[in-house]
């Protein structure tokens, strides 16, 4: 039920929100993206973005909204999902991503950390299956117009 959903605290690392922007896709065909406003360096943790917990039996509601198209593999051991919330949503898929996400489940919050030095103007990209084989991966998932 909804009210068993966790809302973590907001944290986010401040100093790095200064470095992000919304924008519109190059690559992508003009769909709304996250772009580099500044230099960013390799290692350098870009969000620390609190989540809304999503049980699994909730999940069956969620897959009926547009919801379904944000979500985040949270615990696979028991089903929960999670929203990303701060720009943590919004960043696009890439099989050749610039940044990675991991899970702080103490603080409850996703994680997304630069895998190179990325450029100012650049399109910040997560690669959304993390450890798939992209050829097993159905088009849908990664070509869904946000």
């Amino acid at each position: 039920t909804a009210s068993s959903t966790t809302i973590a605290v907001a944290f986010l690392n401040n100093s790095m929100i200064n470095k992000l922007r919304l924008g519109s896709s190059r690559t992508l065909q003009g769909i709304r993206c996250v772009l580099a406003d500044a230099d960013i360096a390799k290692g350098e943790i870009i969000e620390e973005a609190p989540v809304v917990i999503i049980p699994k039996s909730d999940m069956k509601y969620i897959d009926q909204t547009v919801l379904t198209h944000y979500e985040f593999m949270w615990n696979k051991e028991n089903g929960e999902e999670a929203i990303v919330v701060g720009y943590g949503s919004i960043y696009n898929h890439s099989f050749d991503p610039n940044i990675e996400f991991k899970q702080n489940y103490e603080k409850k919050t996703m994680v997304f950390t630069a895998l190179r030095d990325i450029k100012k103007g650049e399109e910040l990209c997560s690669n959304y299956q993390q450890g798939d084989d992209p050829a097993k991966i159905p088009k849908e998932y990664v070509n869904y117009k946000y």
